[in-house]
């Protein structure tokens, strides 16, 4: 079981990776133990695809 729980996050990370890196926002979430909810929202930085003339509030490195 948490063979499968681990490939799915790596899944999920890889596919947030790439949709950054392209520029898109990612948004996700999933329930935890106890009734819990994790929200997780990743904001693209320069260049955001849909709003380029956006720059990221820290330098690149």
């Amino acid at each position: 079981m948490a063979h499968r729980v681990l490939r799915h996050l790596r899944l999920l990370i890889g596919a947030a990776r790439e949709r950054l890196l392209a520029g898109d926002d990612v948004v996700g979430g999933g329930w935890l133990a106890g009734q819990r909810f994790l929200s997780v929202s990743l904001v693209a930085c320069s260049p955001h695809r849909a709003r380029p003339e956006f720059r990221c509030p820290a330098p690149a490195g």
